[in-house]
């Protein structure tokens, strides 16, 4: 399958992450475009030209994937770590971490689901979070993906069912991640 791997690439803890799923969806087979490694890397202070050579390469490589693996939790440059006040089953309430993924990885996913709202005729293209905290989500990212998985095994076995169109096991696993989600936002 053709991957765009989406993800922040700000720190050395967040491209190691990147780069061992990199490794590891090459190593089962798929064609990977990454932006750390394949894209162009634009800098702060990069005038128009260049930014919008960089937006219009990385729109090009969400169209030419099947499947968009992104990265959701990361060691942040500045503290962004957000609190959800829950209540446990037994009714005290407890604090949540909410891990934000950065803004570039926020557009990526929701292009691609853009694409798959506007175009009917193209193949539809998958959205798969990884995660390595068990934390709450955002509402809107956590329905943009199909699935969020939080290691390397579930991420195989996901990839597993993409290549093979496995629609009935893939909305299952939505139904669950969302049900966990459910349960860790209450």
């Amino acid at each position: 399958m053709n991957i765009y791997l989406a993800g922040p690439f700000f720190n050395s803890e967040s491209k190691a992450v990147l780069n061992t799923i990199l490794v590891q969806l090459e190593m089962w087979g798929h064609k990977v475009w990454a932006p750390m490694r394949d894209g162009i890397l634009c800098p702060k202070d990069a005038d128009r030209k260049m930014r919008l050579k960089v937006f219009q390469l990385d729109c090009e490589q969400l169209h030419w994937a099947e499947c968009v693996v992104a990265l959701l939790d990361y060691p942040l440059p500045i503290h962004q770590l957000l609190l959800l006040r829950t209540k446990s089953p037994e009714g005290a309430s407890k604090d949540t971490p909410v891990f934000l993924p950065d803004p570039g990885t926020i557009f990526e996913i929701g292009y691609t689901v853009g694409m798959n709202k506007s175009d009917m005729t193209a193949q539809y293209r998958y959205v798969i979070g990884y995660r390595q905290q068990a934390a709450g989500s955002n509402l809107m990212i956590a329905e943009a993906c199909d699935c969020i998985v939080s290691n390397l095994a579930e991420l195989e076995r996901v990839m597993s069912l993409v290549a093979n169109q496995d629609e009935d096991a893939l909305m299952l696993l939505k139904i669950q991640y969302q049900k966990e989600l459910t349960e860790i936002g209450n």
